[in-house]
């Protein structure tokens, strides 16, 4: 198109792009010719990018007014991997640039969205590919155990600020990197403004295909003020109605897979359930501790002792279970991702 042709959705002033960018009649089929080139959809309201023979909508639409069709050029970013899905900004799984919360940029972040599962929408928030080596990478990948001194046991936390990251991919890692996590105050913020959903998929082979898929729908109230903050703690029942436990994927049927509990602590003053903190999700034991969580190599649980808090000082637990299992504790998984909705 000429610099200045109009268009069906309006026009396209052309004169300045950079030679790498090619602006497309808007009903053109998407070719190998015109790869990497970039159209204004037939609305008028979004830009859409020529890839693999298919035509992707850019991560964020063009803003418009009353007046409608286009009337400004400026892109904002979703504030969520669902706002992006219900604004039909993305339909592909991959990563996106969000801002949680507009005006600010703060809580401006590139995060990986999954926008097929149960609806879409979903900003994956934290993930675990090897049992051990993200909390002690000087042992190569074994327990814990004898670690030396300059590992704090606190850092068995997944939540812990070490394993904070500013993008968390879709993607096998290994070492420190095999065990990371967005900030909390920006999966918080994703997690009050959007549905408040808390989601745990289970991989038990290679890949990323899931095994076992389900989430946590908590209710839009204050009692779920303390899930991703810091300084707090708190125990979710799925018996007294604190959120509904809703299963996307079953495929380990001889296991049970209940999400009983789910509980939230992140903060090195309270020993809130006498192991490291973070989120854990399963079913409870009956000793009263607050979040322990029960022993039970039938059970798919997130539960991990990497460390005892109960007493002074904290130590390295003498048994260790880590985040993806053990065949004394729990279900052993090859890999487990949590997200936010």
């Amino acid at each position: 198109m000429p610099s200045g042709e109009k268009g069906e959705a309006g026009v396209l002033d052309t004169s300045n792009a950079p030679r790498a960018i090619r602006f497309r009649h808007v009903k053109e089929e998407c070719t190998t010719e015109c790869a990497g080139t970039v159209r204004l959809n037939e609305n008028g309201d979004a830009l859409e990018l020529c890839s693999s023979n298919q035509w992707s909508v850019l991560y964020a639409p063009i803003q418009r007014d009353v007046l409608g069709p286009v009337s400004q050029h400026e892109i904002t970013p979703p504030k969520s991997c669902l706002d992006a899905r219900l604004r039909s900004a993305g339909y592909d799984n991959g990563m996106y640039w969000i801002n949680a919360k507009p005006g600010t940029n703060e809580f401006s972040s590139r995060v990986y969205c999954d926008m097929t599962t149960s609806g879409g929408g979903w900003t994956l928030v934290a993930k675990v590919t090897q049992n051990f080596a993200w909390v002690c990478p000087e042992q190569n990948g074994n327990a814990c155990t004898s670690s030396s001194s300059s590992i704090d046991p606190r850092q068995s936390n997944l939540f812990h600020n070490v394993h904070e990251r500013d993008v968390v991919d879709f993607v096998e890692e290994y070492g420190r990197e095999s065990g990371t996590h967005l900030r909390n105050s920006l999966i918080r913020e994703i997690f009050m403004s959007g549905r408040r959903q808390i989601r745990f998929t289970f991989i038990s082979g290679n890949g990323w295909e899931a095994s076992d898929d389900a989430y946590a729908s908590f209710r839009h109230t204050d009692d779920t003020s303390s899930l991703f903050a810091d300084d707090t703690w708190e125990m979710y029942s799925r018996t007294n109605g604190d959120f509904s436990w809703n299963i996307i994927k079953h495929q380990r049927a001889e296991k049970s897979f209940s999400g009983d509990i789910i509980c939230w602590g992140n903060t090195d003053d309270i020993n809130y359930r006498y192991y490291e903190g973070g989120l854990h999700m399963g079913l409870p034991t009956e000793d009263g501790k607050p979040c322990h969580l029960l022993q039970d190599t039938e059970a798919i649980m997130l539960k991990s002792h990497y460390a005892t808090m109960g007493s002074g000082q904290p130590t390295w637990a003498t048994n260790q279970c880590g985040l993806l299992g053990s065949e004394m504790f729990g279900v052993i998984s090859s890999k487990v991702a949590i997200w936010v909705r």
